[in-house]
């Protein structure tokens, strides 16, 4: 059990950073459609 446990963590571990990236990116682009339409 130890064992699977440890190869399931290591694999959201290497989706996470994906996940995240997305969200971030996701995060920045409404922000600068705010921005966008308040300069405009």
């Amino acid at each position: 059990m130890g064992i699977r446990l440890k190869n399931v963590e290591m694999k959201i571990r290497k989706k996470r950073p994906e996940n995240r990236l997305k969200k971030f990116f996701k995060k920045n682009l409404k922000n600068t459609c705010i921005f966008l339409r308040g300069a405009i």
